[in-house]
């Protein structure tokens, strides 16, 4: 399948920096996409994301393994504050999925060199056809 045709289901995690609300947004708007699930461990961070965008419950989350098995998104957006980027791409790597980073990518070079060696022994997107 051209990838240009796919509808591609796209997930938010994370919601520390201000920024998530416009990708979410970028997102709503982009013929080829949908916001397929939040999460956030703190419900209210998600509040305005859900109105924006008509969220229903059944697509907003508090724990990521819960999202990322209900939903199974094609790409995760994290939007976590620079210094858990690591953290986070811990907890989504092994789920084989493409992944859109806030800048910057990381807070140090041990952070990035972490993130890569995750994102190199994780499942690849290009392995499930």
């Amino acid at each position: 399948m051209n990838t240009r045709d796919k509808d591609w289901k796209i997930v938010g995690i994370n919601f520390d920096h201000m920024h998530m609300g416009d990708l979410l947004r970028q997102t709503h708007e982009h013929p080829s996409a949908t916001i397929a699930g939040i999460c956030d461990a703190d419900p209210t961070r998600m509040e305005e994301a859900i109105a924006n965008f008509s969220i229903p419950e059944n697509r907003v989350f508090t724990d990521i393994d819960v999202c990322m098995k209900t939903i199974d998104p094609d790409l995760v957006i994290i939007c976590a504050a620079t210094a858990r980027h690591a953290e986070y791409v811990e907890k989504i790597a092994p789920y084989g999925k493409h992944l859109f980073i806030e800048k910057p990518f990381a807070d140090s070079l041990a952070s990035a060199d972490r993130m890569a060696c995750l994102l190199y022994t994780s499942p690849s997107p290009r392995d499930r056809g």
